[in-house]
């Protein structure tokens, strides 16, 4: 069960979107903010609002946390002060609690790098649109590094490609990272060395969102695209191994 950092959000319609995504996160009493003693637990739950994690600190209820976050999308940690509004005993396991907390006022910079990271996890999961239920997956992912290569759709074969780097592809799109952006609505020639196919599939692409990445230095744009069109020939062998993937990822 998840538990909203926002104690008056049961019941009515959220205002930002959740993403349920597990990845590392360090808390600490604010009170203690120059002692340095951070505890590193696993953050479940994270919207422009609050976040909900498990601890086996005995957190209480008003508590003023301070919240680490290493975002994926950015290489530096992003600091946020916090209210702990929920607490929850996990009845597996009676040493852990769960712990909704509320941030406190955010800065435009830090709101912006927090959008930008609800965006660029939400463009790793499945496209679903403007509706249905939060976070529904489509098709599921394989999150894997392929030789990938991409250029803007053209019949112009003597058009180079470019190197790309894939962070996770499903039989409905996938996420890459390209030093160049593009506008919504572009199309992409993009090809994938599978393991299992002899040459690489080949896929049109439509381009669905286009982040840049925060940071003082220029690092690469995330693009989520949603797959048109692909080698018909390649299509039954390319979902048996995306399916051979996902069945191994579920497995770990």
């Amino acid at each position: 069960m998840i538990f909203l950092a926002d104690p008056d959000a049961q019941g009515r319609k959220r205002e930002t979107p959740r993403i349920k995504h597990t990845f590392m996160a360090y808390f600490r009493m604010h009170e203690d903010m120059y002692m340095q003693n951070w505890e590193a637990s696993t953050l479940i739950d994270l919207s422009l609002s609050g976040c909900f994690f498990f601890s086996s600190f005995p957190y209480q209820q008003g508590d003023v946390l301070d919240i680490k976050l290493q975002l994926p999308n950015s290489t530096k940690a992003l600091t946020l002060v916090a209210d702990v509004k929920r607490i929850q005993t996990r009845s597996a396991n009676a040493s852990l609690v769960g712990v909704g907390a509320q941030f406190r006022a955010l800065d435009d910079d830090t709101k912006r790098v927090l959008e930008e990271a609800i965006a660029f996890i939400l463009d790793g999961q499945a496209q679903t649109g403007s509706g249905g239920e939060e976070n529904k997956r489509i098709a599921p992912r394989v999150n894997r590094n392929f030789i990938t290569r991409f250029r803007p759709q053209t019949t112009d074969e003597t058009q180079p490609w470019q190197f790309a780097a894939l962070h996770n592809i499903s039989s409905t799109g996938c996420l890459l990272s390209t030093d160049d952006p593009f506008n919504p609505g572009a199309l992409l020639d993009i090809r994938i060395e599978f393991p299992g196919l002899e040459s690489p599939m080949t896929f049109t692409g439509e381009v669905k969102r286009c982040l840049g990445r925060s940071g003082p230095r220029p690092s690469p744009y995330s693009v989520g695209v949603e797959f048109k069109t692909f080698e018909e020939s390649k299509k039954e062998v390319f979902l048996q191994r995306l399916e051979f993937f996902v069945q191994k990822d579920s497995s770990r």
